[in-house]
């Protein structure tokens, strides 16, 4: 044997087996069922991605003792939770070795070890799978401490208590602090969405009000499951405060100088002031009264002035008429005139007695006033303005020689003292697009009287479809074993992500699959990103949703990701957890999940500050939301009040232009035009507003 042939036989026998010993032999994998646990997909290297895998493979089948070895021993590797972490070439994989650690101690029951791994694994990236098992480790620890009995504290911030309000909804907010872990607050039975426990949990909710008192009802309970609960009412309040002149008729005739005016006053929610031919009183919540003020007549015609503010911020004004002549009066029954805003007026006035028919068959004369005055029966007033702006008063006055017993607005009775002559306003929430109103008003003697109104609800420009962003939503990519969940959680998601009206939405549908044809693409590999941002395109979105599913024997994880079609990066990235799969908690978490995406995207208003040739900027910047970012688009508009005959009808809304940000500092942004309306001469300038898609 030559020495050529010793050297291949040392380096067989001795540099071999020390290379290979450097690779370590995957561990004995496990059998629990008919199921194989501790394996990976490719060949075990010992990399940190491999005995992750293993280790996520060893805890499914809760072999706790080896899933936790191989979890620290990938930490000793890689330390850092992180979503796409690349393992090797193009190959990226979630990592969160100190979250599945501390599934791992919370199942082994060492409590504090699984709270210092899970809020290291929060620390670097959010999840909320570690939320879900930090929760429950520490309502073990709490457990294994001091007996607490203790409630968490609730303190209401808006609105203030037994408010009274003549809005629709009213803003509920405030926050439950305990020291052992706020877990849940509900108001009015409705769970907020909370991942996460905490010493402090700030709530906010609209809720919505009926006509007259409102019982809100808030409870929140801490991990121990110890509760409080804190109730308080809000009126709803639509009505204007009453107001009636007890000794004078409008157009009275006197032959005095100087008169004492005597007006009586009553509002169900308390009077803020009354007001009587320039004197103003302050009531002091007081819900009924009497004020008297002497007036110094001139010769002809006088026009006394009243006015009444109620808590809830209805305000009612009115005006009559005294005739000063010496000599003899001559006493009318004219009409009282009132003018204003007040959701609804009452008045008593005394008149001057006629004679009634008792065969009366004379129906009511309903006359409307404001906006709808002039109307016919067939004619519709279109009114445009923002979408919150859904508030419509109808006013008119309702007369007859015989007293007004009844008048309905929609079938809805209005409240007032019966008199010869009724004023009413009434505020009436009202829908988009057509809209119809039909008043009715009813004698003592049975005849009745209708007048119809019609009233078109137009939407601005600014809150049309084409200001909103329009987002593609894949399917989503199956890891379940429940047959049938991918498209149950697709289509609850997407069902709350329309409800939400912050996004256009393009789901599954002729057009998504002429696409997919054109690129020639299924729709499983739509997963992909670099796929996805090619259809979202197509498709002319701003963005794209891709979404991955999640589940095993226990649980499951819905997470989503909002990507850029223009950049191609990340807008947000949001997910669910939880160890419930019935269709009551999807939902709910499902609702969580598009509140999140809803809440990272926000719309944001804002004004050009200044324009520079072809480079535009804006008052948006960091310091307005977190997820403000280069690529985001933006609606240029100008708009200005549209009145008519002294009525403000909405706004004149103008778009001017698309923008794209292309530079975002914290306090400001600059943009570019974007879109084919740059061909246009449409000017931008300085102080015109903007709003992000």
């Amino acid at each position: 044997m030559n020495s050529k042939q010793y050297i291949c036989l040392f380096i067989l026998f001795t540099i071999f087996p020390l290379m290979n010993a450097c690779v370590p032999a995957p561990k004995q994998v496990s059998i629990k069922g008919e199921k194989t646990y501790g394996i990976t997909k490719g060949l075990f290297r010992g990399r940190w991605w491999n005995h992750y895998e293993r280790g996520i493979s060893f805890g499914q089948g809760d072999f706790l003792k080896e899933a936790m070895d191989d979890f620290k021993v990938a930490l000793q590797q890689r330390n850092d939770d992180q979503r796409m972490a690349r393992t090797y070439g193009m190959h990226f994989i979630d990592y969160f070795p100190h979250r599945e650690l501390g599934v791992t101690f919370y199942k082994m029951g060492l409590f504090q070890e699984a709270i210092h791994e899970l809020e290291l694994s929060l620390s670097t990236v959010e999840s909320s799978k570690a939320k879900f098992y930090l929760n429950k480790a520490r309502t073990s620890h709490l457990k294994d401490g001091i007996k607490d009995i203790t409630p968490p504290k609730i303190s209401v911030s808006t609105p203030e208590r037994n408010n009274a309000t003549n809005s629709f909804f009213v803003l509920v907010s405030g926050v439950a602090s305990d020291e052992n872990y706020v877990s849940s607050v509900t108001i009015n039975g409705i769970p907020e969405f909370i991942e996460l426990s905490d010493k402090k949990i700030e709530f906010e909710k609209k809720v919505e009000l009926q006509p007259g008192q409102n019982i809100v009802t808030i409870t929140a309970k801490d991990l121990l499951g110890n509760t409080d609960t804190e109730s308080f009412q809000v009126q709803g309040d639509y009505q204007g405060p009453n107001l009636s002149i007890i000794n004078f008729v409008n157009n009275q005739q006197t032959n005095k100088q100087k008169i004492t005016v005597n007006l009586a006053y009553s509002d169900e929610s308390g009077i803020e002031y009354i007001c009587l031919e320039g004197k103003k009183e302050f009531s002091k919540g007081k819900r009924n009264g009497t004020i008297a003020t002497d007036v110094k007549l001139k010769t002809g015609r006088n026009l006394i002035q009243m006015e009444a503010l109620d808590n809830a911020g209805n305000k009612t004004k009115g005006e009559f008429s005294i005739f000063y002549y010496p000599g003899k009066i001559v006493a009318s029954n004219d009409a009282f005139s009132f003018s204003g805003f007040a959701p609804q007026i009452f008045t008593d006035a005394v008149y001057i007695a006629k004679k009634t028919d008792k065969n009366d068959k004379q129906p009511p004369e309903i006359n409307l006033r404001g906006l709808i005055k002039i109307l016919s029966d067939n004619e519709p007033l279109t009114i445009t303005g923002r979408k919150k702006n859904n508030r419509f008063f109808i006013e008119g006055m309702a007369s007859d020689n015989s007293s007004i017993e009844e008048i309905l607005i929609n079938d809805t009775p209005i409240f007032f003292a019966k008199g010869k002559v009724i004023v009413f306003n009434k505020l009436i929430e009202f829908k988009e697009g057509k809209n119809q109103f039909t008043i009715i008003a009813k004698d003592s003697k049975g005849n009745t009287s209708t007048k119809s109104v019609k009233v078109n609800r137009r939407i601005q420009q600014i809150d049309l479809e084409e200001s909103k962003m329009t987002i593609s939503i894949m399917p989503f990519k199956n890891n379940c074993m429940s047959p049938g969940l991918t498209d149950s959680i697709y289509n609850l998601f997407l069902q709350e992500i329309i409800n939400s009206e912050r996004f256009n939405v393009i789901e599954r549908g002729p057009e998504f699959e002429t696409i997919l044809k054109e690129l020639n693409l299924s729709q499983t590999e739509l997963v992909d990103k670099k796929k996805a941002v090619q259809a979202g395109k197509l498709l002319t979105s701003d963005a794209i949703m891709i979404g991955n599913i999640i589940e095993n024997r226990t649980e499951v994880e819905i997470y989503v990701k909002l990507i850029n079609v223009e950049t191609s990066e990340y807008i947000t990235i949001n997910d669910v957890y939880g160890q419930d799969k019935s269709k009551t908690q999807l939902e709910y978490l499902l609702a969580g999940l598009a509140s999140e995406i809803v809440h990272s995207v926000p719309l944001i208003e804002g004004q050009v500050l200044d324009v520079k040739g072809n480079i535009f900027f804006l008052d948006i910047g960091k310091t307005r939301h977190f997820n403000i970012k280069k690529g985001i688009k933006c609606l240029v508009y100008r708009s200005s009040p549209f009145i008519v005959d002294g009525v403000n009808l909405g706004n004149d809304t103008s778009i001017l232009g698309t923008l794209l940000m292309n530079r975002v500092k914290p306090n400001f942004s600059s943009a570019v035009r974007y879109g084919p309306e740059n061909k246009k001469n449409r000017e931008i300038k300085k102080s015109d507003k903007v709003i992000t898609k």
